[in-house]
């Protein structure tokens, strides 16, 4: 079994080096429930089933940094292992 639930990316905090001419050695993605109270948008039934939730992820690996988009929607899943 699984849950999912849908964050929106409000923010991309870039740590870069001392050198800024070098790239970026992390970023922290920080995301939010999506929250509408438009019965007729898709992301009512996304916040009626998670009315809140934030999420600050850092990821160091700068293949990934471009997998994400500051105001773009996301669906996170849990799986127990």
């Amino acid at each position: 079994m699984s849950v999912q639930a849908k964050f929106r990316l409000h923010y991309v905090q870039r740590s870069q080096n001392a050198d800024s001419s070098l790239p970026d050695t992390s970023r922290t993605l920080h995301f939010s429930a999506v929250y509408s109270s438009d019965p007729a948008s898709e992301n009512y039934s996304w916040s009626t089933a998670t009315p809140g939730a934030n999420l600050s992820m850092t990821v160091t690996n700068p293949a990934a940094f471009e997998q994400f988009e500051q105001g773009a929607e996301y669906i996170l899943t849990f799986n127990k292992v």
